[in-house]
C-alpha cells in the first residue's frame, strides 16, 4: 500500500520533478524489472525513490535516520530506509541484464542512477556515498547540469523505446 497509496507516490513525485523536459525523455514506472527508469537522449537513468522525510544521513554507504519518540510511533507502517545505494546498484545491474536480452548493442547504453527522496522535508547529509542521492525537487536541475557523455544514436534510442513499449504491452520482440 505504501508504494501505490501513500502520498507523495513515487511515480507522481518523479512526474512532477521531471515536468518540463521535452518528449525525448520518457519516464517508465512499474513496467520494467526495476521500479522507475527514465529514457533520456543520453541513456537510461534508474531512480530508487525513498519516501522518508526529516534528517537522513549516509556515511560510507551506511544509511541512518533518527526516529525519536514521534518517529517511533509515526513511522509505523512506513517503508524502511534500508540501504538505498545498494538497492540502486542492484537495480542498475538488473536493468542492464534486461537490456542485453532486449536490445542489440545494449553494452553501448549508459545506465546511471539516483536515490531520490520524494518528501520535500528530507534533509540529506551525504558523506562518501557511492551513488548520488537528492530530493525530488532538485532532480531536474541536477539532470540538466550533469555532463553525461554522448547522445545515443537515434537507432539505439528507438530500439530501447520499442523494447520498453513491448514490455509494457506484455509482448516480446520478433
Amino acid at each position: 500500500a505504501n508504494k501505490y497509496v501513500r502520498e507523495p507516490r513515487a511515480d507522481n513525485a518523479l512526474d512532477k520533478a521531471l515536468k518540463g523536459f521535452d518528449n525525448k525523455y520518457h519516464l517508465y514506472s512499474w513496467i520494467l524489472p526495476v521500479e522507475h527508469v527514465l529514457l533520456a537522449p543520453t541513456g537510461l537513468i534508474v531512480f530508487r525513490v525513498k519516501p522518508q522525510g526529516g534528517n537522513v544521513t549516509c556515511k560510507n554507504d551506511k544509511w541512518t535516520r533518527p526516529l525519536g519518540l514521534g518517529g517511533l510511533f509515526g513511522g509505523m507502517g512506513q517503508e524502511p530506509l534500508a540501504n538505498p545505494t545498494a538497492d540502486l546498484r542492484n537495480d542498475i545491474e538488473t536493468l542492464k541484464k534486461w537490456l542485453v536480452d532486449k536490445v542489440e548493442n545494449a553494452a553501448l547504453v549508459p545506465v546511471d542512477g539516483y536515490v531520490v527522496f520524494s518528501d520535500p522535508k528530507a534533509n540529506l547529509t551525504l558523506d562518501n556515498a557511492s551513488m548520488p542521492a537528492l530530493r525530488a525537487d532538485n532532480l531536474k536541475d541536477t539532470l540538466r547540469k550533469s555532463k553525461r557523455g554522448a547522445v545515443l544514436s537515434p537507432t539505439l534510442y528507438d530500439a530501447i523505446q520499442k523494447a520498453v513499449d513491448l514490455e509494457a504491452n506484455g509482448k516480446t520482440a520478433e
